[in-house]
């Protein structure tokens, strides 16, 4: 192998954007130099550039353009490991099928280039930068746009797919890169990872991918598609610059152990922002969706949702999940957050002032099990689960605070703030033990609670004065407050029947003290006599 680098001139090329360059630098490629260098000019390319079969290679430029002209695959490696191409634009003279493509490589670095005006008039997908069965992956201060598919529909900024073998792209990391006008909307995505378990040969679609720092404009469909295990997605900016576009998702998570932290949203129209679905009903689990700030400034004719995990009723499950710290801006959602069917969910620390979330649906076949929804500010919570906790949350809308649906069954609710609603907490029909306490309502509330069910305990509140049951119902309703002391209270402001137990009861004492006149502390009386 020869040592040093080669120049592209050397080998013939002229570099004017007029002659046709394609036999020069092919012959700089298969010269065996380690580095191929390419200096600042135009190279007009017109069959397809390729390498095979090489270990160790470096093609670098000056900010050099390699032009295509009608070609379907602009450079291309095949079996080749620790590759570098970094410092050139590819243009594709809308003209081209893939820009650049790697097939089955391992170790590659792709740095600092321009792939772009990527298009072609066939029913094969465009895709500017593609990977197949290639790992050991890194993508950086690349600058990816205009890449457009208008027969096929199908259009991708970045691919990462597996191979005829099953073998998956893996240990990815796409690092500052900006993606950009990714279109049409029928299927067009920024970046693309396909390789889920059981698709032709794939045994495990992990991808251990990285994608941070990087910003998506005007990706039509998706900003990120991942159809993998193992996929990260922080602190990248969506947004879409034109208004034009009725995207499906600015980030769509099909595949376990993935997550999507401290991303900024901004949308005109998007069906669900941050998606988890599957296209294969098998279950999933393990996701992280934490601080991202999510914006949807326009109303679509379809639903909208901030955070969806599985449409209305869905039967794909999905488990261990965490939904933390996000804020969603605006109205303009049906709800901010929809989790369907799984185990082990918490929702913890959200905020959306104008906004609800949706936990469960009303089948008891794909329950919610075990939600922790707590320390959130939405107007409205509504909750389907078994076995759960809703605590220390503030619920300020116009219609209910609390709206808990069969199959809710052993769910504690305390330490809410509910106010400013037209009933501030319904309990409906086929409920099953439902402990309420320590919540405090609003005065503003024109019904406090409507209780329906069956088992219930209803006690400690605060404010919960206009309060409906059914004749019928197994309710239990102590709606005191209960605390401890030495003595009777001095201060503060108590209701009828509040208790205050005794914390040194002693023989001819008493167990505590009871209200008996609301006020400020309000008249108390002792009661429980203990013998000599």
């Amino acid at each position: 192998m020869a040592n040093g680098a080669g120049n592209v001139l050397d080998f013939g090329a002229k570099g004017d954007g007029k002659a046709d360059d394609t036999n020069a630098i092919q012959a700089a490629l298969n010269s065996g130099y380690s580095e191929i260098y390419i200096p600042k000019g135009i190279y007009k390319i017109t069959q397809t550039l390729r390498v095979n079969n090489r270990n160790g290679m470096t093609i670098y430029g000056a900010n050099s353009m390699l032009s295509f002209s009608n070609v379907e695959t602009g450079l291309e490696f095949n079996k080749c490991s620790h590759i570098e191409v970094r410092d050139l634009e590819f243009n594709g003279n809308y003209s081209s099928n893939y820009l650049v493509r790697f097939n089955t490589c391992s170790n590659i670095h792709v740095l600092n280039l321009i792939i772009r005006d990527c298009r072609k008039s066939s029913s094969d997908p465009v895709i500017g930068l593609r990977f197949v069965g290639t790992t050991f992956i890194t993508v950086e201060f690349c600058h990816i746009y205009n890449i457009d598919s208008p027969v096929s529909k199908v259009a991708r900024g970045i691919y990462f797919a597996y191979d005829d073998t099953g073998k998956v792209c893996r240990y990815i990391e796409v690092h500052k890169c900006i993606i950009q006008n990714i279109t049409p909307v029928d299927d067009a995505d920024g970046i693309q990872l396909l390789q889920e378990d059981g698709l032709a040969g794939v045994t495990d679609g992990t991808a251990d991918a990285l994608i941070f720092d990087c910003t998506f404009i005007d990706c039509a469909k998706r900003g990120v598609k991942s159809q993998a295990k193992g996929v990260k997605v922080i602190n990248c900016q969506f947004f879409d610059q034109n208004y034009k576009y009725k995207h499906l998702s600015a980030i769509a998570l099909f595949c376990s152990n993935s997550s999507a932290i401290g991303n900024r949203i901004k949308y005109n129209y998007c069906t669900s922002v941050i998606a988890v679905n599957n296209s294969n009903d098998k279950p999933q689990s393990n996701f992280i969706v934490e601080g991202n700030i999510i914006e949807i400034s326009a109303v679509d004719s379809q639903n909208q949702y901030g955070i969806l995990f599985g449409y209305a009723n869905s039967t794909w499950r999905c488990d261990n999940v965490i939904i933390k710290d996000n804020v969603f801006i605006g109205d303009k959602y049906y709800t901010v957050i929809q989790y369907t069917y799984g185990n082990n969910l918490q929702v913890n620390g959200n905020i959306s002032e104008q906004k609800g979330i949706t936990i469960g649906q009303t089948n008891t076949i794909y329950p919610v099990i075990n939600a922790k929804i707590s320390n959130n500010t939405f107007s409205t919570i509504t909750l389907a689960a078994r076995d759960s906790h809703v605590s220390f949350n503030t619920m300020r809308g116009d219609t209910y605070g609390l709206d808990m649906l069969a199959p809710c069954n052993n769910v504690k609710v305390n330490n809410n703030l509910i106010t400013n609603q037209t009933v501030g907490l319904m309990v409906r029909d086929k409920t099953v033990n439902i402990q309420i306490s320590e919540n405090t309502f609003n005065q503003n509330i024109n019904l406090d609670a409507q209780i329906s069910g069956w088992g219930h305990q209803i006690f400690s509140n605060v404010g919960l004065s206009k309060l409906t049951t059914p004749q019928n119902g197994q309710i239990a309703i102590r709606n005191h407050k209960t605390t401890e002391s030495a003595s009777p209270p001095t201060t503060g402001s108590w209701s009828v029947g509040d208790l205050t137990y005794n914390t040194l009861p002693k023989p001819g004492g008493y167990v505590g003290w009871i209200c008996t006149t609301a006020g400020e502390p309000g008249v108390w009386k002792p009661f429980g006599p203990i013998s000599q």
